[in-house]
Protein backbone atom coordinates (compact mmCIF):
# COMPACT_ATOMS: atom_id res chain seq x y z
CA UNK A 1 0.00 0.00 0.00
CA UNK A 2 1.04 3.53 -0.94
CA UNK A 3 1.64 6.22 1.60
CA UNK A 4 -0.57 8.91 1.32
CA UNK A 5 2.12 11.44 -0.05
CA UNK A 6 2.62 9.26 -2.97
CA UNK A 7 -0.58 9.10 -3.86
CA UNK A 8 -1.26 12.70 -3.08
CA UNK A 9 1.77 13.52 -5.58
CA UNK A 10 0.12 11.08 -8.36
CA UNK A 11 -3.27 12.43 -8.03
CA UNK A 12 -2.10 16.00 -8.42
CA UNK A 13 0.14 15.36 -11.50
CA UNK A 14 -3.15 12.96 -12.85
CA UNK A 15 -5.21 16.14 -12.66
CA UNK A 16 -2.75 18.86 -13.72
CA UNK A 17 -2.84 16.85 -17.55
CA UNK A 18 -6.71 16.83 -17.51
CA UNK A 19 -7.56 14.61 -19.91
CA UNK A 20 -10.70 11.99 -19.27
CA UNK A 21 -7.95 8.68 -18.67
CA UNK A 22 -6.11 10.64 -16.50
CA UNK A 23 -8.98 12.47 -14.86
CA UNK A 24 -11.04 8.70 -14.01
CA UNK A 25 -7.25 7.22 -12.68
CA UNK A 26 -6.87 10.18 -10.31
CA UNK A 27 -10.58 9.32 -9.56
CA UNK A 28 -9.52 5.77 -8.52
CA UNK A 29 -6.62 7.01 -6.79
CA UNK A 30 -8.66 9.43 -4.50
CA UNK A 31 -11.32 6.67 -3.77
CA UNK A 32 -8.77 4.39 -3.07
CA UNK A 33 -10.85 1.98 -5.02
CA UNK A 34 -9.23 -2.07 -5.61
CA UNK A 35 -9.15 -3.76 -8.92
CA UNK A 36 -12.31 -5.26 -8.44
CA UNK A 37 -14.05 -1.85 -7.49
CA UNK A 38 -12.48 -0.62 -10.82
CA UNK A 39 -13.71 -3.91 -12.58
CA UNK A 40 -17.26 -3.65 -11.01
CA UNK A 41 -16.70 0.57 -11.63
CA UNK A 42 -15.79 0.33 -15.14
CA UNK A 43 -16.45 -3.24 -16.65
CA UNK A 44 -19.59 -4.60 -14.81
CA UNK A 45 -21.42 -1.54 -14.28
CA UNK A 46 -21.19 -0.15 -17.79
CA UNK A 47 -23.44 -1.00 -20.49
CA UNK A 48 -21.52 -2.42 -23.31
CA UNK A 49 -21.88 0.39 -26.01
CA UNK A 50 -20.56 2.50 -23.04
CA UNK A 51 -17.40 0.64 -22.05
CA UNK A 52 -13.80 1.61 -22.62
CA UNK A 53 -11.21 -0.91 -22.03
CA UNK A 54 -8.56 1.91 -22.50
CA UNK A 55 -9.84 4.05 -19.91
CA UNK A 56 -10.85 0.18 -17.36
CA UNK A 57 -7.08 -1.16 -17.96
CA UNK A 58 -5.65 2.70 -17.41
CA UNK A 59 -7.73 2.75 -14.31
CA UNK A 60 -6.73 -0.64 -12.97
CA UNK A 61 -3.20 0.52 -13.21
CA UNK A 62 -4.27 3.13 -11.07
CA UNK A 63 -5.30 0.31 -8.38
CA UNK A 64 -2.09 -1.56 -8.87
CA UNK A 65 -0.31 1.55 -8.26
CA UNK A 66 -2.07 2.03 -4.60
CA UNK A 67 -1.29 -1.88 -4.28
CA UNK A 68 2.61 -0.92 -4.86
CA UNK A 69 2.86 -3.43 -7.82
CA UNK A 70 3.43 -0.11 -10.01
CA UNK A 71 5.53 2.72 -9.80
CA UNK A 72 5.02 6.07 -10.87
CA UNK A 73 6.73 6.16 -13.63
CA UNK A 74 4.72 2.81 -14.76
CA UNK A 75 1.68 4.95 -13.92
CA UNK A 76 2.27 8.43 -15.51
CA UNK A 77 5.20 7.58 -18.27
CA UNK A 78 4.85 10.82 -19.60
CA UNK A 79 5.16 12.35 -16.13
CA UNK A 80 8.63 15.20 -15.38
CA UNK A 81 10.23 14.57 -12.58
CA UNK A 82 11.00 17.37 -10.00
CA UNK A 83 13.95 15.56 -8.58
CA UNK A 84 15.51 14.94 -12.28
CA UNK A 85 15.15 18.75 -13.33
CA UNK A 86 18.29 20.42 -13.04
CA UNK A 87 19.10 23.87 -12.06
CA UNK A 88 19.50 26.71 -14.02
CA UNK A 89 22.43 28.15 -13.32
CA UNK A 90 22.26 31.88 -13.20
CA UNK A 91 25.27 34.60 -14.02
CA UNK A 92 25.79 37.41 -11.87
CA UNK A 93 28.12 40.25 -11.90
CA UNK A 94 30.19 41.41 -9.04
CA UNK A 95 32.17 44.09 -8.58
CA UNK A 96 35.89 43.54 -7.86
CA UNK A 97 36.27 44.85 -4.25
CA UNK A 98 33.14 42.24 -3.72
CA UNK A 99 35.09 39.54 -5.02
CA UNK A 100 38.02 40.38 -3.02
CA UNK A 101 36.42 40.83 0.18
CA UNK A 102 34.00 36.95 -0.86
CA UNK A 103 37.65 35.56 -1.11
CA UNK A 104 38.99 36.92 2.27
CA UNK A 105 35.63 35.96 4.34
CA UNK A 106 36.74 32.17 2.35
CA UNK A 107 39.96 32.32 3.29
CA UNK A 108 39.26 33.44 7.59
CA UNK A 109 36.67 30.47 6.76
CA UNK A 110 39.06 28.05 5.27
CA UNK A 111 42.15 29.36 8.29
CA UNK A 112 39.21 27.94 10.74
CA UNK A 113 38.35 24.68 9.80
CA UNK A 114 42.54 24.14 9.46
CA UNK A 115 42.62 25.59 12.80
CA UNK A 116 39.63 23.67 14.29
CA UNK A 117 41.02 20.14 12.36
CA UNK A 118 44.60 21.01 13.85
CA UNK A 119 42.86 21.36 17.52
CA UNK A 120 40.97 17.54 17.31
CA UNK A 121 43.87 16.28 16.15
CA UNK A 122 46.23 17.74 18.59
CA UNK A 123 43.63 16.51 21.31
CA UNK A 124 42.93 12.57 19.32
CA UNK A 125 47.01 12.33 19.75
CA UNK A 126 47.17 13.51 23.76
CA UNK A 127 44.63 10.74 24.86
Amino acid sequence: MRKNQEINKAVAILRKKGDLVSLEQASVLSDRLNERSVFDKYVAGVAEADRSEGIYYACRDAARFLKGELTLDELIPDHEQEDDIEPVEEMITITASEFRELLRRVERLERRAGLQKKNICNQAEKS
